[in-house]
């Protein structure tokens, strides 16, 4: 039972570091390589594009409290997966925003499905690895974001 568990705490940190590659790097920040021809198929200015741009950080700032304690409440599997559904049907219905408005609400509500997994996802590894390598685990995770923004 014991090495079982040891073994399948590194499943869970491959799938951690997937979530933070995929999801939120990927997800969060492959749009920039086409803000230009966004803003011109929108009619919109660089200016729309910074306030756009904050209604993420600005959703995720909102609801991360309540993702983290729906994490408590339902399970972390449970709500991280969600969130990461969430963020993919976001993410493709950025792609039938008409202006200003739509596409800032679908990248509010991409920031709110983002703080469903963001605060959980830390949280899943803590309860798989003791407090001596929960830091290199966390750091492993983190490292997937940073990979897809170098």
């Amino acid at each position: 039972m014991v090495a079982e568990r040891l073994r399948y705490r590194w499943w869970v940190l491959v799938n951690t570091f997937l979530v933070f590659t995929i999801a939120f790097g990927m997800g969060w920040t492959y749009i920039v390589m086409i803000v230009f021809q966004v803003l011109d198929d929108l009619g919109l200015t660089m200016v729309d594009w910074g306030t756009i741009w904050s209604a993420v950080s600005l959703g995720s700032l909102l609801f991360a409290i309540i993702g983290g304690a729906l994490g408590d409440r339902f399970g972390i599997r449970l709500i991280v997966g969600l969130g990461v559904v969430l963020m993919g049907a976001f993410l493709a219905l950025r792609g039938t925003a008409t202006g200003f408005s739509t596409m800032y609400a679908w990248m509010f509500l991409f920031g709110v499905a983002l703080a469903f997994t963001f605060p959980n996802v830390p949280k899943a590894l803590g309860m798989w690895f003791p407090p001596q390598e929960f830091g290199m685990a966390n750091g492993i995770a983190l490292a997937g974001y940073g990979i897809v923004n170098k």
